[in-house]
């Protein structure tokens, strides 16, 4: 048996990024009492924790969608994704704001994104009239694969192509897979 210390530190405002916005340094220290026989076990014990944690702490909630837009963090736009809000999943089996009629072209949809989300770009317009639900697809669908949504809007004044390549490569967002609705 062996006992993880942890120490968390919060620190002093510091000054970051290129819009100079104040952020509060904090650190979290972990220590474990150890021998010279078995400081390299430790190690990767506190390692393999950590990264179980982190795992762990990145999952995103079963009943929730997460929503990204981008932030505008200087005079010379540059763009960040930030989250905006978190909305609830939505489903036949809820009811009130969380019901969401599930039609069988929508299943079909989900089954064919559940295939290709792990290995490919794959790409769905939808379309239609302001009101018959588009965005309210894009958060059920989202749901149900368990994905961020990551909205951008193509009328954005400063939005050029390259800006448009850089948003959309996979450098620039904080998931590995997301679903991207483009207004």
């Amino acid at each position: 048996s062996r006992t993880v210390v942890i120490e968390y530190r919060s620190g002093s405002d510091v000054i970051v990024g290129r819009d100079a916005h104040m952020e509060r340094d904090k650190s979290m220290v972990l220590w474990l009492r150890t021998c010279p026989a078995s400081v390299s076990e430790d190690k990767r014990l506190l390692s393999r924790w950590c990264n179980e944690c982190l795992e762990e702490a990145l999952q995103p909630f079963p009943d929730r969608v997460e929503i990204y837009g981008l932030q505008e963090s200087s005079s010379d736009w540059v763009p960040d994704w930030q989250l905006e809000r978190v909305r609830p999943s939505k489903s036949s089996g809820y009811s009130g704001f969380r019901f969401y009629l599930e039609r069988q072209a929508f299943m079909n949809i989900c089954a064919d994104a559940e295939i290709w989300a792990c290995r490919s770009l794959r790409l769905y317009l939808v379309t239609g009239p302001p009101g018959v639900g588009k965005t309210e697809f894009t958060i059920w669908l989202a749901g149900r694969l368990r994905l961020p949504v990551y909205r951008l809007s193509l009328t954005t004044p400063r939005l050029n192509d390259a800006r448009l390549a850089q948003l959309l490569s996979q450098n620039s967002m904080k998931h590995e897979r997301v679903l991207v609705q483009i207004d």
